[in-house]
């Protein structure tokens, strides 16, 4: 039985970890830097409730820490006192992620902690490093993605290999850029496709006046029908500092079963 369990253990984190290294998600994971329109951020406190079909709401608060420079923004969630969650991020001179290390709390087992480096060259990302280590089950997963990019930095080609070096997954991307669209590929390791999508290259959005998106489909999918409608409330300076997000179905022209998904209030303490 616990060689059972130790190897779903594996497998998640082995897909977790994947995922992360994945190309798709890599597109926005390297320019996600948090940050705001206007002032000098020191400290922000998110409170966000998550509204589920069930009716249940669930809150956490985040505390959102920023170096003097701000080239390290930590992230971290408390439970009654105790450390549950952390995610620090580090980036260089030109706002490139070239860091990530998180660390997760499971009740009474430990942590699992995932780290994360990234490399560059002329053209864009290069290299993506990441070791995942669960300490109360002694499982530690290391794997290397080699990335290839066009003259436009965008991602056309991953390969994914274990700590031995062999090959568990290549995924392509292939730029339609007059179109606005791109496709998504993914082959294992004996070069056999799997899995295929069409995508935006911009996604599609609709922002108010201070530039923040109001409008836009839960992905970049074409036959995308799930959508998000965001209301914004704002501070003295141009940040926001509540947020409210509908989630509705969109048939044609026909807005169906919209309700509220999320909220998120923040409080932020700037630099003097």
């Amino acid at each position: 039985m616990k060689k059972q369990i130790q190897l779903l253990a594996i497998l998640l984190i082995s897909n977790l970890t994947i995922s992360g290294q994945s190309l798709k998600p890599l597109r926005e994971q390297i320019k996600d830097k948090y940050s705001l329109k206007s002032g000098i951020p020191v400290r922000i406190v998110e409170t966000i409730k998550d509204y589920k079909n069930s009716g249940i709401v669930e809150r956490k608060q985040e505390l959102i820490d920023f170096s003097q420079n701000s080239d390290t923004i930590s992230r971290s969630r408390y439970d009654s006192g105790d450390l549950e969650m952390l995610h620090i991020c580090v980036y260089d001179q030109k706002n490139n992620k070239v860091a990530e290390n998180s660390k997760r709390r499971i009740k009474n087992k430990g942590w699992i902690t995932l780290e994360t480096n990234y490399y560059y060259d002329k053209n864009g990302l290069s290299e993506v490093k990441t070791t995942h280590n669960v300490d109360y089950k002694e499982i530690k997963i290391s794997t290397t993605a080699t990335v290839g990019c066009d003259s436009l930095g965008n991602l056309t080609d991953s390969k994914l290999y274990n700590s031995d070096k062999a090959l568990i997954l290549h995924e392509t991307g292939e730029y339609d850029y007059r179109n606005n669209s791109w496709t998504y590929s993914v082959y294992d390791s004996i070069g056999q496709l799997r899995r295929q999508e069409k995508l935006e290259i911009i996604p599609t959005k609709k922002f108010n006046d201070k530039g923040d998106a109001i409008l836009y489909a839960r992905d970049s999918q074409e036959k995308n029908k799930t959508f998000y409608r965001v209301d914004y409330k704002y501070d003295e300076i141009g940040n926001w500092v509540e947020k409210k997000i509908y989630q509705f179905r969109k048939e044609g022209d026909n807005i169906l079963n919209e309700k509220l998904f999320q909220t998120t209030s923040r409080k932020i303490e700037y630099k003097k």
